[in-house]
């Protein structure tokens, strides 16, 4: 993204950048309270999944708290971020952005036992809120799970699990194929450098 950002402000092109991920700062907040209180595991780098996976139950009786937090932080973000930003002229490269975001809601309450339609509220009001960012341009980079979970570990980061990676696929490409009207660039990056991934981009972005 940095270097699509830096070719785009090289064409003259006013550009910002961000990301939107679950768990921003009110959510992320709660997550880390109870697992300090509850968990207290120094195994897990996330608290969220030290949550999911030590007190699914403790975090089913608190889901809809959490995802309130997460609906003010997400929107918070993305109206300072996104939506003014947009509004003013430039071009926002966003990292993940609002259908992750419904992909993880829909993961995570299927994670801890709830029915689909435990997230469904935010998941509408989340597409809805993208709705005002207006027309977006999607570049999905994927990967097989070898080499994510390798990735991770070079970076020193938490691995996903695999079949979690696959539901996350599964979902997310088939909300992008709606949400995005066609303007949807998927890359498999397994076996891809860094600078053959940014040609490809960089010519998609050009021919559009």
């Amino acid at each position: 993204m940095r270097l699509l950002a830096c070719k785009l402000k090289e064409k003259g092109i006013d550009v910002r950048t961000t990301f939107i991920k679950t768990g921003h700062l009110p959510a992320y907040l709660l997550e880390v309270v109870l697992d300090r209180i509850f968990v207290r595991r120094s195994e897990y780098a996330s608290p969220i999944r030290a949550l999911i996976e030590k007190k699914p139950h403790l975090f089913r009786r608190l889901f809809k708290l959490w995802l309130a937090l997460d609906i003010i932080g997400v929107s918070l973000k993305f109206l300072f971020n996104v939506h003014v930003p947009v509004k003013a002229g430039f071009v926002v490269l966003v990292e993940e952005y609002i259908p992750a975001t419904v992909v993880d809601y829909v993961s995570l309450s299927k994670a801890i036992g709830l029915p689909h339609g435990a997230s469904s509220f935010a998941s509408n009001f989340m597409l809805r809120l993208q709705n005002l960012g207006g027309p977006i341009q999607v570049i999905f980079l994927d990967a097989r799970a070898d080499a994510l979970i390798s990735r991770s570990r070079l970076r020193n980061q938490m691995e996903e699990r695999p079949e979690y990676l696959g539901m996350q696929r599964t979902m997310l490409r088939s909300l992008l194929d709606r949400s995005s009207s066609g303007r949807l660039l998927y890359l498999d990056t397994t076996d891809q450098t860094i600078e053959r991934v940014h040609d490809r981009i960089i010519n998609y972005v050009e021919k559009s």
